[in-house]
């Protein structure tokens, strides 16, 4: 199967070198004079440039580059699974505290931490984590 696509990948290529013989204007900028080329060479320096990038992106991603990418993600999905874990694992404490206010004076912003003088006046609680 890989002869029959060789072959027919080469018939193609010459029909279109055959059937493209025209030559174009290739213009790199207002500096540079245009180059002349033939259609079917434009056309074989596009395919062999995308051939070779497409080569050079797949060697960064499944050689040792995307190794190492690799082992980084799966090390980061690691660390983030045994977090889960820990948190899952621990339950919330709520912690509240009581503020009276210290009516045996008049003064409106005194307050006092002895609970025998007033009734509550403010409560507050806060999450901690084992």
């Amino acid at each position: 199967i890989k002869t029959a696509f060789a072959v027919f990948l080469a018939v193609i290529l010459t029909l279109l070198a055959v059937y493209n013989r025209d030559t174009i204007d290739i213009s790199i900028g207002p500096v540079f004079e245009p180059i002349t080329a033939p259609v079917y060479l434009v056309t074989y320096a596009a395919l062999f440039t995308g051939f070779t990038l497409g080569v050079i992106s797949a060697w960064f991603h499944y050689g040792p580059i995307g190794r190492w990418s690799r082992k980084k993600k799966h090390d980061r999905n690691k660390t983030v699974k045994q977090a889960k874990k820990i948190l899952k694992d621990h339950k919330p404490i709520i912690a509240t505290s009581t503020m009276t206010a210290n009516t045996a004076n008049d003064e409106e912003d005194s307050y006092s931490p002895s609970p025998k003088q007033a009734e509550p006046h403010k409560k507050s609680s806060l999450l901690f984590w084992r």
